[in-house]
């Protein structure tokens, strides 16, 4: 399901961009964008109870769903609303909403009442005007969650786009995004939260750091922060060479990092990172993949060789069958982005049954069509496989 919510976010993006929407004062939309689509795999909202309980009244104007609201997230920035003041609330702050229960940071209320209105922007930020930032405050009206909970009766929830809930509570404005933390197997990833900004140049940045909540796994841990700091370095020292036209100095760069977990194991892990950026000055944000496979059993990284007899015969295979899953009419294909090399197949993940080959926008379609990725069974290319690898004793398991 956590995948299915990148894929959303992704395709919502790619149409939007396609059909001409702009970036700069509105940067809010496209940053509201996250990597990981496929153009072959049905999308759809987490799914923590796609069906409302009784528990939950909707207004009857079909004015709003509780599906926007449900799910975990955590706050990546926070905003007072008096002159003056630095917010009480911090970044890192949880939100978990569902059917049943709520919890707000430490404060829990079972057997919430949802009620849903549509409010003026006005009305929701108390006569206050919209701070500025990223995130711009375009709809005059939004729908807002109200949760019935005596010990969070002065919380107020808006849908603000696809990824993105507004939560105001006494003065303080928090932004929430899609908290990706995962439980699998017994083992937990918790997400850690790492935000920067600037104000010359004028950027924001916030990451999702992937933490293996298990003894023994520094390694890991080392690595994954070394993956996401090395990319928000590079943002950063991006705007060195960066030349940004006086017309759009007031318009906000950003970067948004965030991950998935295709497989957790007591022996591998693997974590697909999705970047996004927009440099003010550029004709659309971006998005690319990083990956990171790992051996927790042996204590290293696991390289795409380590895991087959012939690593070009490998590669062969799979330009082979990714060139057969891609090429269908929905847009034109560029074969030399599946030529059988490593910089071409790099960000690969294992799943369960199989493996992942992600593609960033324009190595094998156009940047409309969004990035893509292609499921590769076992099945496929198990012959090829080493069987006293990692993914040998996976596959035989």
């Amino acid at each position: 399901m956590q995948n299915r919510r990148f894929q959303l976010i992704s395709l919502v993006v790619c149409l939007l961009l396609t059909a001409g929407w702009t970036v700069g004062r509105d940067a809010s939309g496209i940053s509201m964008d996250h990597s990981a689509a496929t153009t072959t795999v049905k999308t759809e909202r987490p799914t923590a109870a796609l069906t409302p309980t009784p528990s939950i009244r909707e207004q009857s104007a079909p004015s709003g769903d509780i599906r926007e609201f449900l799910g975990k997230w955590i706050a990546y920035n926070t905003v007072s609303l008096e002159k003056g003041r630095d917010a009480r609330q911090k970044p890192g702050v949880r939100l978990e909403i569902s059917n049943d229960s709520l919890v707000f940071g430490a404060a829990v209320c079972e057997h919430p009442v949802y009620t849903m209105k549509t409010v003026s922007l006005e009305e929701f930020l108390k006569g206050n005007k919209p701070p500025e930032g990223v995130i711009e405050w375009n709809n005059p009206e939004l729908v807002v969650l109200s949760t019935g909970c005596a010990n969070l009766e002065s919380l107020s929830i808006a849908s603000l786009n696809i990824r993105t809930l507004a939560v105001l509570i006494e003065n303080d404005l928090l932004y929430f995004e899609p908290n990706f933390s995962v439980t699998d197997n017994g083992l937990t990833i918790e997400s850690e939260l790492l935000t920067d900004s600037s104000k010359d140049p004028l950027f924001e940045i916030h990451a999702q750091l992937p933490v293996l909540q298990k003894t023994g796994s520094q390694s890991f841990n080392n690595r994954v922060r070394q993956i996401v700091a090395t990319e928000m370095n590079g943002f950063r020292k991006g705007f060195s060479d960066w030349s940004i036209p006086p017309e759009m100095d007031s318009y906000h760069s950003f970067m948004w990092i965030s991950y998935d977990v295709p497989l957790l194991t007591e022996n591998l892990v693997s974590i697909r990172f999705a970047v996004d950026y927009y440099m003010a000055g550029a004709a659309h944000p971006n998005h690319y993949f990083k990956v990171l496979n790992f051996d927790l059993k042996n204590d290293r990284e696991l390289l795409f060789a380590d895991i087959f007899k012939d690593r070009d015969v490998a590669l062969e295979r799979i330009s082979e069958l990714c060139q057969v899953e891609l090429n269908k009419p929905d847009f034109p294909l560029f074969p030399e982005g599946l030529t059988p090399t490593m910089q071409n197949f790099q960000n690969w993940n294992l799943e369960k049954s199989g493996l992942r080959m992600s593609f960033d926008p324009y190595q094998v379609a156009p940047y409309a069509a969004g990035p893509q990725e292609v499921h590769i069974p076992y099945s496929e290319i198990g012959k090829l496989i080493d069987p006293t690898s990692p993914v040998g004793a996976l596959i035989a398991h």
